[in-house]
């Protein structure tokens, strides 16, 4: 979902080579911007960084405020894409008080005493917008695809609702039931939330990762009002926040506007957060988890210590997992889904997330086989893997290939180029991050990938979780001598 992604099993002539950007932004473009927004007028924002990205580049700006501003401009996309991204996300809040991020998000549409709730959604919808937001655990954004005229009135809106959000205990309460719901549906009536749910407790233990971005169930009930409040005032800071412009706009009127709204809000400071690559895995041995599902095959999920998205071996592992898993002809596909029809379904993903990571396996089974007959077939691929069957040529060309196409594809749109500029600018904090990814992945050959590999799945050092369904009912013979149907208890 961030900027590297799996990409479908199909693909395209176009995205034979991985894209190519500049690593460093070249000091006479950053001149020259600062001297185009001097001579436009443009007072407060100064240009940080360019980047070759898309028709027209992209490049970060900042105001005196500290809040950061990227515009990446395509006079062909009809559209224009406005994200806000805050970095702050469920590791940023406080125990006793998980799904607070996520909960904001959803009170962020509550209004403002400019703009009560519902006047946000209805001018939006009024001009064909394509409104949404999303919370994770490194971040929050928000989200709007409009047409290009209708950018300052996006612009003014944000602003208003950065620091004069207007909640009601009534409103909070309904929005709660809401989110109360979500987590109902997405994890306590759902087998794989549930799977996910335990992976995250048993891999991070205690630390920041370890709980859901929805929050736990209990602090869901006990959140009020000023839980909220208190995240927003803490985290949603100037300096921890950038707007994101792309598609079909005009630079000048667009900075300018943003000047005009943003520039005004006081310059805050967040609360500090734990340094990027910071270790929240708390393994020092293999750990399991048992557990009964309501479903009819069973899941395996297996989750091995990593590094963080900045890391040098991100970019291997995220290969190692597309060749992996990427696909029907993957290589794990092969082996469980077509050749042994063990499973239904198999798939592998390296983390992306600011601190550390993990590298996962996911297995759907067909019913009548255990999640431990997975975890043996999933050991045996990895110890060969490992030794006898390293990854082949032609399985890391194919990765690469399918990574690059799935990429072309995000940044096809205004929306997509958004989401990849604003995901790298969250997670390193400039555009440099990308162009520096890109560029390793270029330079990638199988020796790399087969190595990091090695690197972190040769240990023992791992979370396991072993879902089953509930034994059959059995059966006992009744005292007439026929068959009686009893049901079994569940464990």
């Amino acid at each position: 979902m961030l900027v590297l992604e799996a990409a479908s099993p199909h693909r395209s002539a176009m995205a034979q080579q991985p894209p190519t950007v500049e690593l460093e932004p070249q000091p006479s473009t950053i001149q020259e911007r600062q001297a185009w927004a001097t001579a436009a007028g443009i007072v407060g924002a100064n240009c940080l960084e360019t980047l070759s990205f898309g028709p027209s580049g992209a490049e970060r700006w900042r105001l005196t405020n500290g809040l950061e501003v990227v515009m990446a401009a395509d006079p062909h996309a009809g559209v224009a894409a406005v994200h806000v991204w805050v970095r702050a996300g469920s590791a940023d809040e406080a125990p006793g008080q998980t799904g607070a991020a996520h909960l904001l998000e959803h009170l962020m549409f509550k209004g403002t005493k400019a703009r009560p709730a519902g006047v946000f959604d209805r001018e939006l919808e009024a001009h064909g917008a394509n409104t949404n937001a999303a919370t994770w655990l490194d971040w929050t954004m928000y989200h709007q695809v409009v047409p290009s005229q209708v950018v300052p009135l996006v612009l003014a809106m944000e602003a208003d609702r950065m620091v004069n959000l207007h909640l009601t205990v009534a409103g909070v309460r309904s929005e709660l039931s809401v989110v109360k719901n979500e987590r109902r549906e997405t994890i306590d009536t759902d087998v794989d939330g549930q799977i996910a749910e335990a992976m995250a407790r048993l891999v991070h233990g205690n630390s920041v990762y370890a709980h859901p971005v929805i929050g736990w169930a209990a602090d869901l009930e006990a959140m009020t009002r000023d839980t909220a409040l208190a995240f927003y005032r803490a985290h949603y800071a100037t300096g921890r926040t950038a707007v994101v412009v792309t598609g079909t706009f005009d630079q000048t009127t667009v900075l300018r506007e943003i000047v005009k709204s943003f520039g005004p809000l006081p310059t805050t400071v967040a609360t500090k957060r734990a340094p990027a690559g910071q270790p929240t895995v708390q393994l020092t041995a293999e750990v399991r988890k048992t557990m009964t599902i309501d479903a009819a095959a069973a899941r395996l999920a297996i989750a091995w210590p990593t590094v963080a998205l900045a890391s040098a071996d991100h970019p291997a592992l995220v290969v190692l997992a597309e060749a992996l898993c990427g696909g029907e002809s993957a290589r794990l596909h092969r082996s469980l889904v077509d050749e042994h029809k063990l499973a239904s379904s198999v798939g592998c993903f390296q983390d992306e997330t600011r601190l550390q990571g993990s590298f996962n396996f996911i297995v759907t089974l067909r019913p009548g086989h255990s999640a431990q007959a997975a975890l043996i077939a999933v050991d045996a691929a990895v110890v060969a893997l490992l030794s006898s069957a390293p990854l082949t040529a032609t399985e890391f060309a194919n990765a690469s290939r399918r990574l690059t196409t799935s990429h072309y594809r995000q940044l096809a749109n205004a929306d997509g180029r958004a989401d990849v500029l604003g995901q790298t600018w969250a997670n390193w904090g400039d555009l440099a991050g990308y162009a520096a990814m890109w560029n390793q992945v270029a330079k990638l050959q199988v020796s790399d990938v087969q190595a990091a590999a090695k690197r972190w799945l040769a240990g023992s050092v791992r979370a396991i979780v072993l879902a089953d369904p509930p034994p059959p009912p059995t059966a006992k013979a009744s005292r007439r001598g026929g068959p009686q149907v009893v049901q079994a208890k569940l464990p």
